[in-house]
């Protein structure tokens, strides 16, 4: 009996064990795929008499793969199950009928029910396949004139023994785009060739369909074959079925045939579309792995090296959420042509999905080009992309993470090249991001650690791991404490602690900073509270801005709400942001500061003067504070230069009108330097380290002196948060 094929369809493998398991049976034959383009090319490559599909899938799911089946002419009367655990509501049954599926079996699945189901429809399948049989065995018995008038949709020709045309109907006659008149008399194989430029021609009396009709056979043609037309050709298939009379058992044949030109490109579409990003053009990870497998087969052939670069974009999710994703597939698809444009023809270039690519570099000879390379694409680009959101124009800057692998070097096979260029990359994100890496063993532990921190932040706030410390900003000629700064610590429930400069640049990556931004801002208005409660004369507030927050749609509303529900005076708040944050699209995010601003809160620039803002856009920000970076602090006595641009920070600060804090002070030599420059608010160890809410009451309640005069050296000092 032959064994009937059912495609199983589901990324988690899991999930095809379990089919696989409930439906073995040595009749069928269970062909798995993992995903909707992988199920394409299955159904287009196989015959199947049922497809089981899951709805939920990364990149296409159930219902686009049952849509572009039921498009195709080879898939589309294949029955469709869709196996799902989305909920039953009607409005996503409906619109899984829609798409072309003929039932829905949820999840977790009855095997009894899904046996039964399977078995009825691999029932039709027999039985339809009994008809065909039985059709093709009379459509075999038929005579020429029955042949001709069941097959009048498609164009028929009859032919003598010699191919002279006898018989042609109108669809004959448009298919080649030749008057009847001239049609008949000529001879068939005027009209066909085996290559699409007529270079092979087909001839009849020794062909194969000739061969197989003197037989009594009919025979199929439906690869490489082509239709002469307007001295061009068309792709085409056709049967070729005898024609026998009672006195000659050849008498000639019936050709039924039909232009496929649609069909091919339909095929040819799927087949890109299985192996091709469609927003870039690029090789996509389907087909990705395929494509290094074969690179490594000619590297082992030919004794070469085969480079593999793991490409992450840096900040690409800010231009996303920032400008809207119509303008991040554009700057993709500016990233792609930009990265194409350094790569040789023999390189291949694959997006594996958002904002990852992967290079994959043939006939190298020396390991030691990959950084040239590497710096060729980071070069490139660094440089300002223009893109368009409501008819104006934002430059953008990004940059990328790259991580590099050779073969044989690094690994021997595909998936351990990936895994390992994967860690580079991200050990290069880590790092400072715009950069690259070479893969070494040693990268994986600190890799591992931060997935660890990752994954463990993700509940760290609902166990309430996190707390604030607050460090004073002190006037320094009348010792009073004007103002505090909150920074987050991490005390884990189990374990060490861990502090922020391991943290936060791992919040900052994934988004968690937008979630811990908000709960330290909360935290700290009721820590404040308490503290005005406790004293009658007010102090400020500070509390650091990341540009993930900044960014994002809702900042506004939740700064607004927090505030009112605190019942703090706004006054009070000061928001501390980088002057780099904001150069990346710097008037949208001019804009959003300046919304924050009418809230009634203060802004002040965080580490002046180590980024690389342009003073034009410093003067257009809506700050009030500058507070000069202790970088800068900690070479006063040692470095001129350094107290030169103290006295130049002070300098413009006091010709904007705006206020001036020193971080970072902590010896007596640093403050009377400063207190002589006109800096007199001052944030350091000198007067004392970030302490917790309980402490800082105390401190209050007794008042500021010296701390220290000497230079204090401690692991969490010049934390941000």
């Amino acid at each position: 009996m032959l064994r009937q094929n059912i495609l199983i369809v589901d990324d988690h493998p899991e999930n095809l064990v379990a089919l696989e398991a409930i439906l073995e049976n040595e009749n069928r034959n269970l062909v798995k795929a993992n995903s909707g383009q992988e199920a394409l090319t299955l159904a287009v490559k196989m015959d199947f008499a049922l497809v089981l599909l899951d709805v939920q899938m990364p990149d296409m799911d159930g219902f686009e793969v049952a849509s572009l089946m039921r498009k195709h002419k080879k898939t589309r009367s294949i029955p469709i199950i869709f196996v799902t655990a989305i909920n039953k509501d009607q409005q996503y049954v409906f619109k899984g009928y829609e798409a072309g599926a003929v039932d829905y079996l949820f999840k977790p699945l009855d095997p009894l029910i899904l046996e039964h189901k399977v078995q009825f429809f691999l029932g039709l399948d027999n039985k339809n396949r009994q008809l065909e049989r039985r059709i093709e065995e009379v459509t075999r018995l038929k005579e020429d004139n029955d042949l001709l008038l069941k097959s009048i949709g498609e164009a028929l020709i009859g032919v003598n023994t010699d191919g002279g045309i006898t018989f042609a109907n109108p669809a004959a006659t448009d298919a080649f785009n030749i008057d009847l008149e001239d049609l008949l008399g000529r001879n068939i194989s005027s009209l066909l060739a085996y290559d699409e430029k007529g270079d092979l021609p087909f001839f009849w009396p020794q062909s194969k369909p000739y061969s197989r009709c003197s037989q009594g056979k009919a025979d199929k043609v439906d690869e490489n074959i082509f239709g002469a037309r307007d001295d061009g050709f068309f792709a085409a298939e056709f049967i070729a079925t005898p024609i026998s009379r009672a006195d000659n058992p050849f008498a000639g044949a019936v050709f039924a045939l039909r232009d496929i030109t649609q069909r091919k490109q339909a095929e040819k579409q799927l087949i890109h579309s299985a192996r091709y990003d469609q927003l870039t053009g690029l090789v996509n990870r389907n087909y990705f792995e395929e494509v290094l497998e074969r690179a490594l087969a000619r590297a082992r052939r030919n004794g070469t090296l085969v480079g593999l670069m793991f490409i992450d974009l840096d900040h690409f999710k800010e231009v996303n959420d920032t400008l809207g994703h119509n303008a991040g597939d554009e700057l993709l698809r500016q990233v792609s042509s930009r990265l194409n444009s350094c790569v040789r023809e023999i390189d291949t270039l694959c997006r594996l999905g958002g904002d990852e690519f992967t290079l994959i570099l043939e006939s190298m000879h020396d390991e030691s080009n990959l950084a040239g390379i590497a710096e060729k694409l980071l070069k490139h680009l660094s440089e300002c992309f223009l893109l368009t959101r409501d008819d104006q124009t934002h430059k953008v800057f990004i940059g990328a993470s790259i991580g590099m692998v050779t073969y044989p070097h690094t690994a021997n096979n595909v998936i351990e090249l990936l895994r390992c260029a994967d860690i580079a990359m991200y050990y290069s994100k880590n790092n400072g991001r715009n950069s690259y890496e070479a893969y070494s063993p040693q990268m994986e532990a600190k890799v591992r650690r931060s997935l660890e921190i990752e994954g463990r932040m993700r509940t760290a706030i609902q166990n309430e791991e996190f707390t604030l410390h607050y460090q004073p900003q002190v006037d320094s000629f009348s010792e009073e404490i004007i103002g505090i700064e909150a920074l987050v610590r991490w005390e884990p429930n189990e374990g060490e602690a861990i502090y922020p400069d391991e943290f936060i640049p791992i919040a900052e990556e994934t988004g968690l900073i937008v979630e811990l931004g908000y709960w330290i801002l909360a935290k700290a208005c009721e820590d404040i509270k308490v503290i005005h409660e406790n004293h009658e004369t007010p102090i400020t507030l500070s509390v650091n801005l990341s540009v993930r927050q900044l960014i994002n749609s809702d900042i506004c509303d939740g700064i607004s709400r927090i505030i009112h529900e605190s019942g703090i005076n706004p006054s009070l708040l000061n928001f501390e942001i980088t002057e780099s944050m904001v150069m990346d699209n710097p008037e949208e995010k001019i804009a959003k500061l300046n919304s924050i601003k009418d809230l009634g809160v203060s802004i002040s620039v965080d580490d002046f003067g180590t980024g690389y803002s342009s003073l034009s856009y410093i003067k257009q920000l809506p700050i009030d504070t500058l507070k000069i970076d202790r970088a800068f602090v900690e070479d006063i006595d040692i470095d001129h230069q350094g107290e030169a641009i103290i006295k130049t920070i002070i300098s413009m600060a006091q010709s904007l009108n705006l206020k001036v804090v020193a971080e970072g002070v902590e010896t007596i030599e640093q403050l009377h330097f400063l207190q002589g420059n006109n800096c007199s608010i001052i944030q350091g160890y000198y007067y004392s380290r970030p302490i917790p809410l309980e402490d800082f009451l105390k401190l209050h309640a007794k008042g500021i002196h010296p701390a220290n005069d000497a230079h204090i050296d401690d692991t969490s000092s010049g934390v941000a948060r």
